[in-house]
């Protein structure tokens, strides 16, 4: 994982982290998907024929006052697509160092 993202995310405040979600960036509501919670603690990703011309899939952390997003796909002949194996690296990266 890019080591700029992982300082970041070490410096969040895991120990507050609520779920992981994951949507289209610009129609979040439209699309918006738990992709893990201390409820349901299997990863659960959107599979690849969720994708989208015109927004950018994304992850969120959400945590109980705040979130943090970042971006996760890759494109391809104007079709973006969640790019899973980032996000899952990202998703249990965070996982094991909220343990």
């Amino acid at each position: 994982m890019d080591p700029d993202l992982s300082r970041i995310i070490d410096n969040l405040p895991l120990g507050r982290l609520e779920r992981i979600d994951c949507a289209f960036e610009g129609d979040w509501s439209g699309s918006v998907r738990t992709v893990w919670s201390p409820d349901v603690p299997e990863v659960r990703l959107p599979d690849r024929t969720w994708t989208t011309a015109w927004y950018r899939p994304s992850i969120e952390l959400m945590f109980d006052s705040s979130w943090f997003g970042i971006r996760c796909y890759t494109e391809g002949d104007g079709i973006r697509r969640l790019d899973a194996r980032r996000a899952t690296e990202i998703i249990y990266y965070v996982l094991r160092a909220r343990s």
